[in-house]
């Protein structure tokens, strides 16, 4: 089951979506799950658990974790992914986890406080570089 709830955060309506099986399997469903936030929840930020992804997300080889990031971009949406990355520890994800961490879109945390704090600071950046 998937559950997606806007909650305030220190000022900001972020979406925490948990899922307890893999709810994005391609960039599609990534696509539809942005739209949906952002016009239905009436927000761009995003804190999602790491269960919601396939295997596929965390082999940057695949492509596939660019592209989700593509899509983040197009849609002007910042994502949180909350987890433990240390099963997926290799070169290339490590590389692709740490250029999101220090990018403007995605990012790779280890709970809900420091998304929240992460996903602040993103939107902070965003304002202090005319991004917005």
């Amino acid at each position: 089951m998937t559950v997606i709830d806007v909650k305030p955060v220190d000022g900001l309506d972020i979406a925490v979506v948990n899922s307890d099986e893999v709810f994005i399997k391609t960039d599609d469903t990534a696509e539809q799950l942005f739209t949906t936030i952002k016009y239905q929840g009436g927000t761009n930020l995003i804190a999602i658990n790491q269960e919601a992804f396939p295997q596929k997300f965390w082999d940057p080889l695949t492509g596939f974790p660019g592209k989700v990031r593509d899509r983040l971009q197009q849609n002007q949406m910042k994502m949180a992914v909350v987890g433990d990355f240390n099963p997926y520890a290799n070169g290339p994800f490590l590389e692709f986890m740490a250029e999101c961490n220090n990018g403007f879109h995605l990012f790779f945390v280890a709970d809900e406080d420091t998304a929240a704090k992460r996903l602040r600071n993103a939107l902070e950046d965003d304002t202090r570089l005319n991004r917005v």
